[in-house]
């Protein structure tokens, strides 16, 4: 019996260490699982374990974390951009650029199966945030560096500021914000009391909170309920918050994109009645400023205009003359409208302007609806130059 059992023995003990042995390389071969916000990321190439370190997919990661990303594939150099910092990583190099300054980023990029690949805790950290590793699982979390009440207190402001746009409070929306806003500057309560919106958010990205600053990045979508002209649109907005007095602000609101959600030939069914001299004194303006572009009048152009400062006019000089530089071009006023008008003082318009190119070979012609506000001083009307373009369609 004493050889059967030894004999039983040692195939016993080459099986369990057989399995050992199956267990620790299919605990090797486990795929690296990455997760942010709760989300299993999915990369073109799986993530990868080298000598501790963990190295992704570029693109995903930088996108994931909330970045416009470029590759140059002649250079084999990454760019990622965000409203925050700019990071660029060429491969072969140990430098890393961080808004221009250079990070040590030894070893941070590589080739692994024909795609580049970055260190995952080194993007990470460059992004605010931190990663927990969990060995038993192969699991990579990527964790805010803020603390949970922290995150709680700066979401309950920006709901707050959503909650008192609905509500018409003007000044409450106001009192939101730093005394030092920029935002508070063309800031005009009446406008918000008078304009009844809704904004609600469909994307939230806090970017980084510290103990003075935070940057949170959102897709909204904002839609008329009532009151003054409104385009419905959906947008991608920066909100910069600091603390005053130890509470949190919004210190600024930057409007990144912005696309219109309803037709713009639509927009003309919000045209109101005004007086017949503001009528006629906005037709003359906007007829003035036609008459200026097709006689290639840059000084009559800009007659027509109102500026805030030397450099909004010295933009508008450079935007008028390279358009007023198209040989050929002429304009058409097809159709307008007042779609707003504070106490025959400001008023706001749409403008459908068919303009037609010469390109030598061919004309084009283009049918574009612009809207601008209007300012009323010194017995006239006057233009803002900021317009804002809603349309441009080709026409037969």
């Amino acid at each position: 019996m004493k050889p059967f059992l030894k004999k039983l023995s040692t195939t016993l003990l080459a099986a369990i260490l057989g399995l050992a042995g199956l267990a620790a390389t299919a605990a090797a071969e486990a795929p690296v699982r990455v997760v942010l916000n709760g989300e299993v990321l999915s990369f073109e190439t799986d993530p990868i374990l080298v000598n501790g370190r963990i190295y992704v997919e570029f693109r995903t990661l930088f996108t994931k974390l909330g970045y416009r990303v470029s590759y140059d594939s002649v250079t084999r150099t990454v760019k990622a951009v965000s409203p925050q910092r700019q990071i660029e990583m060429t491969l072969g190099k140990d430098t890393v650029l961080v808004n221009g300054n250079p990070v040590d980023g030894t070893g941070q990029i590589r080739l692994a199966n024909g795609r580049t690949m970055v260190g995952l805790r080194f993007v990470s950290t460059l992004a605010g945030k931190k990663v927990v590793w969990d060995g038993p699982t192969n699991t990579a979390t990527i964790r805010n560096t803020w603390s949970p009440e922290e995150e709680k207190a700066v979401l309950e402001l920006l709901d707050k500021r959503l909650a008192l746009e609905e509500a018409n409070d003007g000044e409450g929306v106001a009192a939101l914000f730093t005394s030092d806003s920029p935002f508070l500057e063309d800031f005009d309560p009446s406008y918000w009391e008078r304009s009844h919106t809704k904004t609600t958010f469909e994307e939230i990205f806090i970017e980084s909170i510290t103990d003075t600053e935070a940057f949170v990045r959102v897709k909204d979508r904002t839609v008329k309920i009532g009151g003054a002209f409104f385009i419905e649109n959906q947008a991608e907005v920066l909100y910069t918050l600091k603390k005053e007095n130890g509470q949190w602000k919004i210190h600024n609101e930057e409007v990144l994109s912005m696309v219109p959600l309803e037709d713009p030939h639509k927009l003309y069914d919000q045209a109101i009645d005004v007086p017949e001299e503001v009528e006629a004194g906005l037709l003359e303006t906007i007829e003035a400023l036609v008459r200026a572009m097709n006689e290639a009048d840059l000084d009559a152009v800009l007659a027509t205009m109102f500026f805030e400062s030397d450099e909004q006019k010295q933009k508008t000089v450079e935007w008028f003359q390279s358009l007023l530089g198209q040989a050929g071009a002429s304009e058409t006023l097809e159709k307008w409208a007042v779609v707003d008008d504070y106490e025959s003082e400001w008023a706001t318009i749409l403008a459908t302007l068919i303009i037609e190119t010469d390109a030598g070979v061919a004309r084009f012609k283009t049918r574009t609806i612009i809207v601008a506000n209007a300012k009323f001083m010194d017995g006239k009307w006057f233009l803002h130059p900021d317009f804002g373009i809603l349309l441009t369609e080709s026409l037969p």
